[in-house]
């Protein structure tokens, strides 16, 4: 299995400079409303699939980090026979997912910053913090 994804379109699509993706994406998401984050994602185009296709890797890279893939899911989805595997060439090919990963990163490092637990409630906030530790760059 692949460790990770490339960020295979950054600097053609999108910007590949954290710094000015981080302040471009702060900007577009100051004039969208914060009450809900929905992910759209798309069919892919880049290979035949009998509906869904996994991706192989572990993580997925963007310039403002790396998010986790949840194998243990994808390898449950798998094992149905319901779901085809995406060779890596294939899963950096195709671009309708990374598109939206920075977004993604951004909108959980806005959460996790704006989530500040009373002092009653540090175990929620250890716990969170646990679960987060991985989208830290």
């Amino acid at each position: 299995m692949p460790s990770s994804r490339r960020a295979t379109h950054a600097g053609s699509w999108y910007s590949n400079d954290e710094e000015e993706l981080d302040i471009q994406l702060s900007r577009w998401l100051d004039i969208v409303p914060e009450t809900s984050t929905t992910l759209h994602t798309q069919e892919t185009v880049e290979i035949p699939t009998r509906g869904c296709a996994l991706s192989q890797c572990a993580a997925y890279e963007t310039p403002l980090g790396s998010l986790d893939v949840d194998v243990s899911t994808n390898a449950a989805l798998h094992s149905t026979g319901k779901f085809d595997k995406m060779s890596i060439s294939v899963d950096e090919d195709e671009h309708s997912i990374e598109m939206q990963l920075p977004y993604v990163h951004k909108m959980l490092s806005r959460y996790v910053q704006a989530t500040i637990p009373s002092p009653q409630h540090a175990h929620v906030l250890r716990t969170f913090s646990d679960y987060v530790q991985h989208l830290r760059p």
